[in-house]
């Protein structure tokens, strides 16, 4: 994915010339990806919880 939209993967030091396009870039695919795993986290925390509401085992 990375590769098609030509994404820096090392930010703006690779690229030679610091663009506010690039920088732009750099910050709203660090906050996206962010924002995921800080769902992906808080809804299996929640499962977790809900299982050892219940009583579940993990796996004794």
């Amino acid at each position: 994915m990375l590769y098609i939209i030509k994404f820096p993967i090392l930010g703006p030091a690779v690229s030679g010339a610091s663009h506010l396009a690039v920088i732009l870039g750099t910050l709203v695919f660090s906050v996206l990806y962010s924002a995921i795993c800080y769902r992906i986290s808080t809804l299996g925390i929640k499962e977790l919880d809900r299982m050892l509401a219940k009583g579940v085992s993990l796996g004794r």
